[in-house]
């Protein structure tokens, strides 16, 4: 997965969620950054903070191994980006639907 096709997609996620973050491809750097584990099997993970003391900008981490196609990044993104807007609702239906909207106004913007 090209790295530079990966960071010029992010910024088109930060504007669509209306929500910065630093995005590392380095899951040792994020695990070590966040104290949370990063394992093989996920494929992205983002974080905010601690309750208390959020992160101006939060990081996010993707893991190159588990995003083969730009469709694969862009759900990632999405479902991450998700997350940043509405971190309370987790994996529940109006989540999805979140991820969904994010998705959509990156076709917008990328076209």
């Amino acid at each position: 997965m090209d790295t530079r096709w990966l960071r010029a997609r992010a910024e088109l996620f930060k504007e669509a969620a209306e929500r910065p973050f630093a995005l590392t491809f380095d899951t040792a750097r994020y695990a070590e950054a966040t104290g949370l584990p990063f394992h093989s099997h996920y494929v992205a993970q983002v974080f905010r903070g601690e309750p208390g003391s959020r992160l101006k900008v939060p990081l996010m981490a993707l893991n190159l191994a588990r995003v083969g196609t730009r469709a694969d990044a862009d759900r990632a993104l999405a479902h991450e980006c998700m997350h940043l807007r509405v971190p309370s609702y987790g994996h529940k239906l109006e989540a999805f639907a979140c991820a969904q909207d994010i998705l959509d106004r990156v076709g917008s913007l990328a076209a």
